[in-house]
């Protein structure tokens, strides 16, 4: 019996050529079953959704017939596409191209195992679409399990990994990366990766983590609403320290054969001290250096509280106030977390020249500059203030309130403000925010911002009680008397438009636009609430943008979904655009009309423009 040749069956039978040989037919995607094999994320398809409004279904679905009923094997998100816009009263596309697909020889090939091999279709199939690390590692998994059941019923030509890598392309190390995820992540670090909020190289590096290291990267996360690679590496460190240091153990003590007294020998705190700060990395220690008391006792209290170690070169207990060294030794010693960071910063901080204030009292501590920035503009924007404090009264978890403070002040990726004493500029997510006192400019992240704010303030005081219907960001006083502009751009439309600042990637591309409201109004139709805001290109093109007034149904809500203003982009004129595979780069417009252009087209004609 001659080898079933999985590789060359779906590479040399790939869906396109399945096409040419199969009619196309018109089916209503209500009609059509989505297979329960598919793992797919059919959420986000906003901008699939508006690309076939405006272009149509361009690829005909695969489907198969079974009993008498179609089934999806690749296009799932087109028709949930197509089964919404029915829903808002676009019936032409309750017809829909369809192809079946020809199962002749997988079933002569492959026989009772054609349903192995109809999962694997359907993931091959959706090979070159837009996914997640968590989709990628689930369809690796999936496929891997796929081919080894496949396997075990029938020969196979070639390797596992191989087929692996020919049919998706996971080279032998990525899989070993996914399975150790999958097996050993937590399940709350995997919800985060699954939501796409952990990247892959974190998720990795901490499935490395025992349970207990784990569960403290689940904490430091919930409190800051970030977790870095460095913070990861950070605990995985004091996990093998836990363990002693590699190398300088016998296979007596590693396999705990010839296990000393735990408190046999006590270690002078002196010297754990300073064993202590060479064991940190190299962020944490650069706050130690700088002299940062706040940052380095925050640290410290995250990190290593609930911490206990006895290795033969540390020997303390720590929890939520403080560290003690040799606990019931005749060398206890105990500091509480600024005590210890106090000393650090005694032992091996280099002197740092003061941090110059303006208009504030200088803090005693100069390191404390975070804490000091955020307290001024608090004091400086009590509006502003009153907004994240009534955002925290809806989380708990402080990432999610300080991804909801940034939708809420920087729904598009900038927001402003300069003022004769504080000022400040909130950016994306990633970027995180600037506090300006005088000329000195002090950057954090949201989840900082959150932290230190609360610290200062108790969300739930009746002061931050609504009253009325609460102030758009655009609306509150203090940004009326200090609008922020960026230097390159124009306040009021005067008809003149300014340079094009050089954009170096698509992230660079999408704040360009996403700022539209910095070319300032062009002209204003108050009789039905709209904007208009313009862009006269080199090449002769005009973007036009309309700005339409939040839904005054939501009038006594304040949150930023429902007073943020929707707004539409339209490309009028200038060259017409490359094609790609018989498909335009971007919609071209001779002519202002109706329907917009997306931000991924208008992307692409920013590209095309500064090649």
């Amino acid at each position: 019996m001659a080898k079933f040749d999985l590789k060359g069956l779906l590479n040399d039978r790939s869906v396109p050529d399945r096409q040419q040989d199969q009619k196309i037919v018109y089916r209503n995607p209500k009609d059509l079953i989505p297979s329960e094999e598919n793992f797919y994320n059919t959420e986000k398809l906003e901008r699939l959704k508006q690309s076939i409004k405006l272009l149509g279904i361009l690829q005909p679905l695969l489907i198969e017939n079974q009993d008498g009923k179609d089934y999806v094997i690749a296009g799932h998100c087109r028709r949930k596409c197509c089964i919404d816009l029915i829903n808002e009263g676009n019936e032409k596309f309750s017809r829909i191209p369809c192809i079946y697909k020809t199962s002749s020889e997988l079933e002569q090939d492959a026989g009772q195992e054609d349903d192995i091999v109809r999962q694997i279709m359907i993931i091959q199939a959706n090979c070159y679409r837009d996914k997640s690390d968590w989709e990628k590692m689930t369809e690796t998994l999936k496929m891997e399990g796929l081919v080894k059941e496949l396997r075990e019923k029938t020969p196979m030509e070639g390797k596992t990994r191989d087929i692996l890598k020919d049919l998706i392309g996971t080279s032998g190390g990525q899989l070993g990366r996914y399975h150790a995820i999958s097996t050993n992540l937590c399940e709350q670090l995997m919800s985060e990766f699954e939501e796409d909020r952990l990247k892959i190289s974190v998720a990795y590096e901490a499935s490395k983590l025992n349970k207990e290291y784990q569960k403290q990267a689940c904490e430091l996360y919930e409190e800051t609403g970030i977790l870095t690679l460095d913070d990861i590496k950070a605990l995985y460190r004091q996990q093998e320290a836990e363990k002693g240091i590699p190398g300088q153990m016998s296979i007596e003590t590693a396999t705990g054969q010839n296990r000393p007294p735990e408190n046999e020998v006590p270690i002078t705190p002196e010297l754990q001290i300073e064993r202590f700060f060479e064991a940190l990395n190299r962020g944490d220690k650069e706050y130690v250096l700088t002299c940062n008391v706040t940052a380095t006792t925050y640290l410290l209290e995250t990190r290593y509280r609930d911490v206990r170690i006895r290795n033969g070169n540390f020997n303390y207990q720590a929890n939520s106030t403080g560290i003690m060294f040799n606990p019931g030794s005749y060398m206890e010693c105990a500091f509480t977390w600024n005590e210890l960071s106090h000393e650090l910063i005694k032992r091996f901080g280099k002197k740092q020249k003061p941090v110059k204030m303006v208009s504030i009292d200088a803090p005693e501590k100069t390191g404390d500059v975070i804490s000091v920035a955020v307290k001024a503009f608090c004091e400086a924007y009590p509006e502003k203030l009153k907004t994240i404090m009534r955002i925290c009264r809806l989380y708990n978890n402080n990432g999610e309130a300080a991804r909801a403070v940034q939708k809420r002040i920087a729904p598009y990726g900038l927001h402003g403000c300069t003022g004769p004493e504080v000022g400040y500029t909130f950016m994306g997510f990633n970027a995180g925010l600037e506090i300006e006192i005088g000329k000195e400019k002090v950057p954090m992240k949201y989840g900082r911002l959150v932290v230190e704010v609360k610290k200062l303030y108790d969300p739930w005081d009746s002061k931050f009680d609504e009253e009325g219907r609460c102030q758009s960001v655009a609306e509150t006083p203090d940004e009326k008397q200090h609008d922020f502009v960026e230097p390159d751009k124009i306040a009021d439309h005067t008809g003149e438009t300014t340079a094009l600042p050089t954009m170096k990637n698509n992230d660079q591309r999408k704040e360009w636009l996403r700022n539209y409201k910095a070319w300032g109004v062009w002209y204003e139709d108050k009789n039905i609430g709209v904007k208009y805001y313009k862009y006269d290109f080199e090449n002769g093109a005009r973007l036009i943008v309309e700005e339409y007034e939040p839904d005054p149904r939501n009038q006594n809500s304040w949150w930023v979904s429902n007073l943020t203003e929707s707004h539409y982009m339209h490309l009028v004129g200038g060259p017409e655009p490359e094609h790609k595979n018989n498909i335009p780069k971007w919609t071209y417009h001779t002519r202002y009309n109706k329907f917009p252009n997306s931000e991924s087209e208008l992307v692409e004609f920013l590209k095309e423009l500064q090649k």
